[in-house]
């Protein structure tokens, strides 16, 4: 008689429970999915994850309600009698109909989360759900590959270190040319030959020291070694020039105004694998240039012009306090957008 009774139960359950899942599978119907989530792939394009119109929001919570109440009623049902196999046949239509829904919306964690309660999932919902658990997997990767990008641009790394070490050298290097040519042009002491390999050295040591020093802030990420990569190479390439020039005769004159055109040169090369937001240094550079080949007597101001912007280029670009949070986000996103030409190292 108790087990009469309990099959009465459960029968009645399952009856409840069925109605509940008709309800479940027409507004599924309504929403953009399938009834049948166990066979092929779905077009849930109107059901697509984003929807904010009161319509499709009621339309979710009546789908959301009409799952609750109908795997309840299995569930109970199968609490009352465990044979029941109306309510086990239900519970997993009920099961593979969300997942099916979830899977056609992209999440593919509930999906899952729903699968850890079917006995038996179908193949083909299978399928389904393992590929929609490898596209998030990939998606997560690409996620974590674009965060460690955007550390490696990230301009905010390392910003008083590379402020301290720009301000020594550029000042340095924008007062040099002037007090050359007030040597030269105002006091009359000309400029010897071996004098030229004093600041391509200095400034080679003192980048060398300084990334040796400070490595784990200006080598730290890809921004800062490919600043410190062209600097030392500028120098190195500066001091390999002057030996070469000096050793084949050419006079002081012609030297500076060739470095000109190399400083305009590397400059460039800023400007496509840092930032091209340096373009007016290279501008600049260029313009010095033009005008030390018309009249080699300007070169030393043109040169210090140049080396004065590069330097409010930079500071422009990256300065030194910075501003707030979103600033420093957008900043760190236009430079990776910019710098994604390859590791310059």
């Amino acid at each position: 008689l108790d087990a009469f009774r309990a099959h009465r139960v459960a029968s009645r359950l399952a009856e409840e429970a069925d109605a509940r899942l008709q309800e479940l599978l027409a507004h599924l119907e309504r929403d953009g999915g399938k009834g049948d989530s166990g066979e092929g792939d779905r077009g849930g394009g109107d059901s697509g994850e984003g929807d904010s119109g009161e319509g499709d929001t009621g339309e979710r919570d009546a789908v959301q309600r009409a799952f609750g109440a109908c795997r309840f009623g299995y569930l109970s049902a199968l609490e009352v009698w465990p044979g029941s196999e109306r309510a086990r046949a239900g519970l997993a239509r009920a099961l593979e109909a969300m997942i099916g829904a979830h899977l056609d919306r992209g999440d593919a964690a509930a999906a899952a989360a729903l699968a850890a309660e079917h006995p038996d999932l179908p193949p083909p919902l299978g399928a389904r759900l393992e590929e929609a658990r490898a596209e998030r997997e990939r998606e997560q990767a690409m996620l974590e590959a674009v965060r460690r990008e955007q550390r490696e641009m990230d301009p905010r790394i390392g910003r008083g270190r590379r402020l301290a070490f720009a301000l020594t050298l550029g000042t340095l290097f924008a007062i040099a040319p002037v007090a050359g040519g007030l040597r030269t042009q105002v006091f009359g002491v000309p400029q010897e030959p071996r004098e030229l390999l004093f600041w391509p050295s200095f400034g080679l040591v003192v980048a060398l020291v300084a990334g040796a020093r400070w490595r784990r802030t200006l080598v730290a990420t890809r921004l800062n070694r490919r600043l410190m990569g062209t600097l030392i190479f500028a120098m190195a390439l500066l001091l390999a020039f002057h030996l070469g020039a000096i050793a084949r005769g050419l006079d002081v004159e012609t030297i500076q105004v060739l470095d000109i055109a190399i400083f305009f040169t590397l400059t460039s090369v800023l400007v496509g694998f840092v930032s091209r937001r340096l373009w007016p240094s290279a501008l600049a550079f260029a313009l010095a240039f033009a005008v030390a080949v018309v009249d080699p007597a300007w070169r030393w101001a043109a040169l210090s012009v140049s080396n004065w912007t590069l330097f409010a280029n930079f500071l422009r670009i990256w300065p030194p306090f910075g501003g707030g949070a979103e600033q420093q986000c957008s900043e760190s996103a236009q430079t990776l957008e910019e710098g994604d030409a390859g590791p310059y190292l």
